[in-house]
């Protein structure tokens, strides 16, 4: 383990960083654009995703040991996520690229084909297919003393798209049956307002 333009490095061959691919179902995933943190990020689950798992424990393990090594105290975090019982693996790629001058990051998007679509313009939906291509590099960080896996993804290739459905995951579908969200005729609604009757403030109190 070395310390290089303030970064560690690893040395040991298993605690290389290393690029691969990996399919799964899509959740959260914003491409198109950062989020507010200024990172493109996706989340992935299912049989491959947990199929990473001893890649990671021997990735992980090397690079625990170097700082071990090296006399540092080190504790190991956790390779997955898990909310609802549910597994996955939480992959980011920062908007602005620091160590290149700053240039643009872009996530690349594939069709099911393996096509480049230059032009892709649709939100990713929850339970979506896809393919990602990603990098793999373990680290230190001094002040919570862990060793842990970044993750990092580059590349998209979308093999069977869900539509996005906004609401779908926060608990308010779509009840309306069809109707106007809070059973009210809209034509009475403007009526009144036009006879000054109804208060169009915003401040509702809920």
């Amino acid at each position: 383990m070395k310390l290089n333009k303030g970064r560690i490095e690893f040395e040991t061959a298993q605690a290389q960083g290393e690029f691969g691919y990996v399919k799964g179902e899509a959740k959260w995933a914003q491409v198109l654009e950062a989020d507010q943190f200024g990172n493109f990020s996706i989340n992935m689950s299912g049989m491959y995703v947990d199929d990473l798992k001893g890649k990671l424990e021997l990735m992980q393990n090397a690079a625990y040991q170097e700082v071990i090594d090296a006399g540092k105290e080190a504790t190991k975090a956790p390779l997955y996520k898990n909310k609802d019982g549910e597994t996955f693996i939480n992959f980011k790629l920062p908007e602005i690229n620091i160590y290149k001058n700053n240039i643009a990051n872009k996530i690349i998007i594939y069709d099911a084909s393996g096509d480049i679509i230059a032009d892709w313009g649709k939100l990713i939906g929850n339970g979506s297919v896809v393919k990602i291509k990603y990098r793999i590099t373990p680290y230190y960080m001094q002040s919570t003393k862990q060793v842990g896996i970044s993750y990092k993804f580059y590349a998209v290739q979308v093999i069977k798209l869900v539509k996005y459905a906004p609401g779908k995951d926060s608990g308010f579908g779509d009840e309306t049956d069809g109707n106007t969200g809070f059973g009210y005729d809209d034509k009475n609604v403007e009526a009144q307002t036009q006879a000054g009757t109804v208060d169009t403030s915003e401040d509702i109190p809920f």
